[in-house]
């Protein structure tokens, strides 16, 4: 069961159902679980001693249905 999320529309600026958008595309391998690290934990990450590709003891937003965000409105998204 999808969940339903209300907010302005990217494109038409009219608060309405929002739909999710891939970015990058799903096509391009991003429908797969994505762990996304932002915010604080990202600059601390940055600034600290750890090494570039070891993210283990950094918190993360576990996104199931890949890297995306609710965005824009059925109607802007078909056309």
């Amino acid at each position: 069961m999808n969940k339903k999320v209300y907010g302005i529309c990217h494109i038409c600026g009219k608060k309405k159902e929002l739909t999710f958008e891939h970015i990058p595309p799903r096509k391009a391998n991003n429908s797969n679980r994505a762990k996304a690290i932002v915010g604080d934990e990202l600059m601390q990450h940055i600034a600290g001693n750890d090494k570039p590709w070891d993210f283990s003891n950094r918190k993360y937003k576990d996104l199931q249905k890949g890297m995306g965000l609710y965005s824009l409105c059925r109607e802007c998204n078909n056309n």
